[in-house]
């Protein structure tokens, strides 16, 4: 066999360690010492020896070009157990970084923590559903956080809990993901069999996760599970209300011994909720005066008694403002009594300019706002999933029409500080919603009429975002999305993105003409097509998030969502054009070029 694949190669092979470089790696493939190059049962085939060869020889990979290709070349049923371990940390992986930041920042709640178990105490007898509630920035995520930190050191282990963060903005039909990694965690804890997650679709999903519980129950188990941020999941198009249905639900459920820790904004989410019984809702407050205080002793800043007094009322005790607050103080260093006075009478009429007086602080260095730092908050802000620095440096060089040294990028980053994340995997995104809706512009008020911009972007520079991210999936052609090979990491991931997000960003772009241009052609929904089928193939119903369980496609086979326009992935098969377009939700604009069957008076709708 190391004949046959390095005579095929287009270099002579190089020595390691007393043998070739191919041989050690067929030596420890072959052995089972690589879970990854064997398929579901344990075996080494030919076809998954070479595969896994490609990838680990990229410099001097081997070429074949024979049969062969289901040669059973080693069994180890072992390494099926292993395989099926690798499969569900994958779908566990955090990938938004939103939990890590969540955890450090928590400070005190000590007894917001003592309620909340009160009430899962209560429920464990029967089995419910805890719901924590709170505008948004009141501490909802960090409060849940503090509980899953805790929850794992009772249980020995981040692994053994079962939790899910929603991102800030998740894409169609997140409730696939949720439901795979929450089963993929209790799958790793209570070793269930991997049937469980053989389904696709939100409805068999939600059937595994209810009889997984009622398998942990019969063990006589109790268990614990967290889920933050359900008001983040976008609304049904045709109801308009938030599918919670994916919660188990009805008599028996949740069984015995089974709790759901929910948090949310007290909106129209709660309707839902209110199916599932029995539930006790926990109303959070607000900060303490005594956590604000701890709050700025770890943040080095060092106030009088009076101020720190004076700057919890003004903010009034919302934990967000107290927590930006505090960032902002450490970053201006040591300030007179005169500017910290204004900068109270500033607050206490308008709690939310701290944004603005960030925003203004970061003007402050007007080269490196207009080159960088204002750049890369419009990136961020309607980037689909985190990005990593190689990623924001090839989009910023675009944006800016000249190169940006790396070293830019990092300064960039390192001024806007607490205002974004940075996820396990080296990704960077904004830190809140109230930060996403405050550059914006914000939502709408409260008795429905638009609110005069406020903030860093209106509707129309959003969209020309939008067009820079859809040039950037573009570049050096669509055809290349597709290939593989590519040595540098920042180009890997750029065609990652493009193959899950360029739609999209054409539909909000409004780029009317180029999306139907590439929907008419084919070819892009071809691949994608292709692509979904084949990496579920490979992962034999896993359906792992390609974003590690937070930001990647929603999973589904053919009734998987395509973008979060209603492009679903059926109607973007080869051999469907025009007439697909009506089936989406998606109207051709008039004037040009708009003919056919999805040809329509107006924009598009969801």
């Amino acid at each position: 066999m190391r004949l046959v694949l390095t005579a095929t190669g287009l270099e002579p092979a190089r020595e390691q360690d007393g043998h070739g470089l191919l041989t050690g790696q067929l030596l420890t493939i072959l052995r089972g010492e690589v879970p990854e190059a064997a398929d579901e049962e344990g075996n080494v085939t030919f076809a998954r020896l070479f595969a896994f060869l490609a990838q680990a020889l990229r410099e001097q990979g081997p070429r074949f070009y024979g049969a062969g290709e289901e040669l059973v070349l080693a069994r180890h049923p072992a390494l099926a157990q292993a395989r099926l371990r690798l499969r569900l940390r994958a779908l566990v992986q955090r990938r938004d970084g939103f939990y890590e930041d969540r955890r450090r920042s928590c400070v005190g709640r000590q007894t917001e923590q003592e309620a909340v178990w009160q009430l899962v105490e209560e429920l464990l007898p029967t089995g419910g559903y805890v719901t924590i509630t709170g505008e948004a920035g009141q501490g909802k995520s960090c409060l849940i956080a503090s509980l899953v930190e805790a929850r794992a050191r009772e249980q020995g282990g981040e692994e053994r809990v079962a939790f899910h963060f929603i991102p800030l903005v998740p894409p169609p039909d997140y409730q696939v993901t949720l439901l795979k990694a929450l089963l993929a965690r209790l799958m790793l804890k209570y070793q269930l069999p991997d049937w469980w997650l053989a389904g696709e679709s939100r409805a068999a999903l939600s059937a595994a996760l209810e009889g997984a519980l009622q398998e942990i129950a019969r063990r006589g188990q109790q268990d614990v599970i967290f889920i933050d941020g359900l008001d983040q999941l976008p609304p049904d198009a045709q109801s308009g209300w938030r599918d919670l249905s994916f919660l188990p639900q009805g008599p028996g459920n949740p069984p015995p011994g089974i709790v759901f820790v929910l948090g949310t904004r007290p909106n129209d989410t709660l309707r839902p909720l209110e199916l599932c019984k029995p539930r006790r809702e926990y109303r959070l407050p607000r900060l303490s005066r005594s956590d604000f205080a701890e709050l700025l002793r770890q943040r080095r800043v060092d106030l009088s008694e009076m101020l720190v007094e004076r700057f919890y009322e003004a903010l009034e005790g919302h934990a967000l403002f107290l927590d930006l607050l505090a960032r902002e103080l450490a970053s201006r260093g040591g300030q007179g009594p005169a500017e910290v006075e204004a900068l109270v009478e500033r607050l206490s009429s308008d709690p939310e300019g701290l944004f603005t007086l960030a925003l203004d602080r970061l003007r402050g260095e007007r080269a490196r706002w207009q080159r960088v730092i204002q750049p890369l908050l419009g990136i961020l802000l309607v980037a689909q999933e985190p990005l990593t620095i190689a990623a924001l440096r090839q989009l910023l060089t675009l944006a800016n029409g000249r190169a940006i040294d790396l070293d830019e990028v990092r300064q960039g980053l390192r001024r806007l500080g607490g205002l974004v994340i940075r996820d396990q995997q080296g990704g960077y995104t904004l830190f809140h919603l109230k930060w996403r809706d405050y550059l914006r512009g914000g939502p709408a008020q409260a008795d429905g009429s638009p609110r005069e911009p406020e903030g860093l972007f209106d509707e129309e520079e959003e969209r020309r975002w939008h067009g820079l991210l859809a040039a950037w999936c573009e570049q050096g052609g669509l055809a290349r999305l597709w290939q593989e090979g590519a040595r540098e990491e920042g180009e890997r991931e750029r065609r990652r993105y493009g193959q899950r997000h360029y739609v999209r960003h054409l539909y909000e772009a409004r780029q009317w003409e180029r999306l139907f241009a590439v929907l008419d052609e084919g070819s892009y929904g071809e691949r994608r097509w292709t692509r979904t089928r084949a990496w579920a193939a490979m992962h034999s119903g896993s359906g792992a998030a390609s974003g590690g369980g937070g930001w990647g496609e929603a999973g589904g086979a053919a009734g998987a969502a395509a973008t979060a326009v209603g492009l679903h992935a059926a109607a973007l098969q080869p051999g469907e054009s025009g007439g697909c377009l009506s089936r989406c939700g998606v109207a051709r604009p008039l004037p040009a070029g708009a003919g056919g069957e999805g040809a329509g008076t107006g924009g598009a709708a969801h």
